[in-house]
């Protein structure tokens, strides 16, 4: 029979400050594994996806920029509910820097096999400073302009 397998008395004694040192950190390690394994299957784990229902939402929309660029306005949403499987949101803001944002996109076949998906924006920022390029410009050669884009994009998923 094999002798009995434990730390040398020696090894105890120079580990002993390290892990009283430690203690204070393994013990908030162990509570914070313990609340997560109460809470983690409740709020982390995956949950199905469910259908939306049919009908329209409205909420409100705000995005966030440069300090002085925050914008808000209106979201809508509209579904055909789950026989459909089509979804359309279009969202709004305008911020007091008169800067405007929109969006656009349309699910079509989300839970099915074969689907497509489309997205559409538009940005206006008007009254944007510029100086020119490279470290030699002049605060005199200010210049204002307009930068204004509109994307569009789709995809087929198969």
């Amino acid at each position: 029979m094999a002798p009995r397998d434990h730390e040398r008395a020696w090894e105890t004694a120079l580990r002993a400050p390290f892990r009283l040192a430690t203690l204070p950190l393994r013990l908030v390690a162990s509570g914070l594994e313990l609340g997560v394994s109460h809470v983690g299957p409740r709020y982390l784990d995956p949950k199905p996806k469910q259908a939306p229902e049919s009908g329209f939402s409205l909420a409100p929309n705000l995005t966030f920029g440069a300090p002085k660029d925050i914008g808000f306005g209106p979201a809508l949403a509209w579904s055909a509910g789950p026989e459909h499987d089509v979804r359309v949101t279009l969202s709004g803001t305008w911020s007091v820097s008169d800067r405007r944002r929109v969006r656009l996109l349309g699910v079509l076949g989300e839970r099915r096999p074969v689907g497509l998906q489309l997205r559409a924006a538009y940005e206006y920022e008007p009254n944007r400073r510029y100086f020119g390029i490279g470290n030699d410009t002049r605060e005199s050669q200010l210049s204002y302009f307009l930068l204004a884009g509109t994307t569009a994009e789709g995809t087929l998923r198969l």
